[in-house]
């Protein structure tokens, strides 16, 4: 009875040393792992807080940027649009005393050996074939009536009355001027 005894005691005992022996460092272990993860998620959870703030501040400053930048382009486009207005009322303006200049000289050099069909025709002639501003230019004749003299760009328009016609925004042109 002895021998069963000291073998029973002896086998508590190994397996209270080996529970000794290997609890602490599973322990340990264990706990070290549970902080590990906690650390983790709790970096991860800031990392991504402060992502998102920064993309933020970032998204804002561009937004800044870029709402200057189209004001500064806006701004250059509505000046540019200015100035190109005025120089192309300055040119137009130019071109239509050039006209002028072509139609009174070829009156005063045909009035006294010519008729007056005969002089219109010669100034009719020397203005309908010019064009300017890339083409998109060109010079009519209308009367005080609202009759359409000289229009170089649809000849079956020439002979009609235009007094009472008027644009798509319903502006009367030749009555304005008339």
């Amino acid at each position: 009875m002895c021998i069963k005894y000291t073998t029973m005691k002896n086998n508590n005992e190994q397996q209270i040393l080996k529970i000794i022996k290997y609890t602490p460092p599973i322990f340990i272990i264990l706990v070290s792992l549970c902080i590990t993860l906690f650390l983790y998620f709790e970096n991860k959870s800031i990392f991504l807080e402060e992502k998102k703030r920064i993309e933020n501040e970032y998204i804002q400053a561009n937004k800044k940027n870029i709402k200057n930048e189209v004001n500064r382009v806006y701004n250059f486009i509505k000046h540019l649009q200015k100035t190109t207005e005025a120089e192309l009322k300055k040119s137009i303006k130019s071109r239509v005393y050039e006209a002028h200049s072509i139609a009174t000289n070829i009156y005063n050099k045909n009035k006294d050996s010519k008729s007056k069909e005969e002089v219109f025709e010669l100034i009719r002639n020397a203005l309908s074939p010019i064009r300017f501003n890339e083409g998109r230019g060109y010079f009519f004749i209308d009367d005080v009536k609202g009759n359409k003299l000289v229009y170089p760009i649809d000849m079956t328009i020439e002979g009609n009355n235009l007094f009472e016609y008027k644009d798509a925004n319903g502006y009367k042109f030749i009555q304005t001027i008339s």
